[in-house]
């Protein structure tokens, strides 16, 4: 199976994981149906494409009637003042439900965003704290 999802262009790392997983999967549904007791590794085999197919289903986005597809947008700021403004418009703007991701390295801001963000929600700036880098 592993090999089967190299050949298809997954990192092998990648494979060798997904791969263990099925396997896994596919066990606890054979387990679960017939006990672990005298399981054996070929029982998997009639069991796979159906964990295969569940593992898929499960990765696909859904999505509700009436919802929209999610919008993602990528800003740049100049400052730490403002990010934190910026942080500060969307707090106020948001209605709720909204879903904002944030990524970027130690030191990119995502502080100053939070900070910002809990101020236009009305909430205590001072409980948006960044980790301390472990050196």
């Amino acid at each position: 199976m592993i090999g089967a999802l190299l050949a298809q262009g997954l990192a092998a790392y990648d494979a060798a994981a997904l791969g263990v997983f099925a396997h896994g999967a596919a066990g606890d549904a054979v387990a679960a149906r017939q006990g672990e007791v005298g399981l054996l590794a070929s029982d998997l085999l009639a069991e796979l494409p159906a964990t295969l197919e569940r593992l898929q289903a499960a990765a696909r986005p859904r999505r509700r009637a009436g919802e929209a597809t999610v919008r993602a947008r990528e800003t740049t700021t100049r400052d730490p003042e403002e990010t934190e403004a910026l942080g500060e418009a969307l707090g106020r703007a948001a209605r709720g439900g909204e879903l904002i991701g944030l990524v970027g390295e130690l030191g990119a801001g995502k502080t100053c965003l939070v900070r910002g963000l809990a101020r236009g929600l009305a909430s205590t700036p001072s409980a948006s704290t960044a980790p301390r880098s472990r050196s």
